[in-house]
């Protein structure tokens, strides 16, 4: 009787033991769908950023060449003016200009 309720004990540990490792299991599981989702937005995230790059880098270049024309133009305005002060005539100063 003794042997019999030593492996009932037994039995009833090692029940609960696979019961503990069947719910660890399945939390596993869980946390590893949950990584796997994650993976996915992070590599959806990152084929939007790889396509808009480009675009970016292309809008940034555009803005670039747009703040050179504009800094030229200053340039030119303040060199006109300052042609102006000096006494040069306008029509002689817009003889000067490019595409005059």
């Amino acid at each position: 009787m003794v042997i019999s309720k030593q492996l009932s004990s037994d039995l009833t540990e090692l029940s609960q033991l696979k019961r503990g490792q069947m719910n660890n299991d399945a939390r596993f599981k869980v946390m590893q769908s949950d990584i796997e989702e994650q993976k996915l937005t992070l590599l959806e995230k990152e084929s939007v950023i790889r396509m808009e790059t480009p675009q970016v880098e292309v809008e940034h270049k555009r803005l670039n060449l747009d703040t050179s024309r504009m800094q030229f133009k200053v340039e030119l305005l303040h060199q006109q003016l300052q042609l102006l002060k000096e006494g040069v005539f306008q029509d002689d100063i817009d003889n000067l200009l490019p595409g005059k």
